[in-house]
């Protein structure tokens, strides 16, 4: 035999159940019981199903996103009104005053893969053919250093020297970038070699009878060779306390290890970018100080996602 409706409400404000406690109302002669589900009343329909419950709030969700867009644009349409207005002659109108973020100018070289070495110098990589044909032709000096794997499909990564001479440390960091940044990475290997060479041995004249492809050049004169490059890429985040801002770097291990408060190192592996990304930035939170977590969180992960080599990857080590 069932319960009356009062002994159903005495039963549930005996039981102190966590269940029993989302039960706000029970309204038993229009059939509806209100929940309170994470601060929000909810209206179940108990003469309905679940699924038939579950409907409804999904009509009432499309009708509130349609009632949205229709906002939306109507906004739109009053702001573009608003824009084609001209003020009076007699009406002084002020500009904005624009903030340190907006007077900042994007770099050249933001465009490519690039990072500071451990010694200071800008290391500059194109992402992908035509890149690499740009790189070489308009920002490269005949005193820079270019970088390449040896391997069919790879960056050309450029030191940019100002005429200085690049310590060892930076020649190093700047192999193992090109390392990185080549199509042996998307094979899986654990090492390559990488050759280096002047600016002024780098030539787009291929020998008679030939052609070259778009990103390819010849490469005349004697190599310097960076034997067994291993394969791996630090990603680290870098917290400007003047802009109270935090910034994704990358680049290779001792560089990243410099420019960067919080890093991780990758190597070439089987779990997707998204996923990698993930875990990268959560990896760096576990190591970030509290007064740090709220800037990182910030980030969106698709920052870290578009650095890594070739869409796939696996972590090595965190510091």
């Amino acid at each position: 035999m069932g319960l009356e409706w009062d002994e159903i409400k005495k039963k549930i404000q005996e039981e102190g159940s966590p269940e029993a406690e989302c039960i706000k109302e029970i309204r038993e002669h229009d059939g509806m019981v209100v929940l309170n589900l994470g601060g929000k009343d909810i209206e179940i329909d108990i003469r309905k199903s679940v699924e038939e419950n579950a409907e409804k709030y999904y009509e009432d969700a499309k009708w509130a996103r349609r009632k949205l867009e229709g906002v939306e644009e109507a906004k739109e349409e009053h702001i573009e009104k608003l824009e084609n207005l001209k003020p009076p002659e007699d009406i002084q109108v002020f500009e904005k005053v624009k903030t340190p973020e907006d007077a900042e100018k994007k770099k050249w070289y933001e465009d490519f893969r690039w990072f500071f070495s451990s010694d200071g110098f800008l290391v500059v990589a194109g992402k992908d053919a035509e890149q690499n044909e740009i790189l070489l032709k308009r920002y490269t000096d005949p005193d820079d250093l270019v970088f390449h794997a040896n391997i069919q499909g790879a960056s050309f990564v450029v030191i940019k020297t100002q005429g200085l001479e690049v310590p060892d440390e930076t020649k190093k960091e700047a192999a193992e970038f090109a390392a990185a940044n080549s199509k042996a990475w998307a094979k899986g290997l654990g090492t390559i070699d990488v050759f280096c060479v002047p600016r002024s041995q780098v030539s787009k004249s291929p020998p008679s009878g030939e052609s070259l492809s778009k990103g390819s050049f010849m490469i005349y004169g004697e190599r310097t060779w960076y034997k067994d490059q291993e394969l791996k890429l630090s990603i680290g985040v870098k917290i400007d306390t003047e802009s109270n801002r935090a910034r994704v770097v990358y680049g290779p291990v001792m560089a990243v290890r410099k420019n960067s408060d919080y890093f991780v190192t990758i190597r070439p592996g089987f779990k997707k970018a998204f996923e990698l990304a993930r875990a990268i930035k959560n990896k760096i939170l576990i190591k970030a100080k509290p007064e740090d977590k709220f800037l990182i969180e910030k980030i969106p992960l698709e920052e870290f996602e578009r650095i890594i080599p070739s869409g796939v990857g696996e972590i090595v080590e965190y510091g």
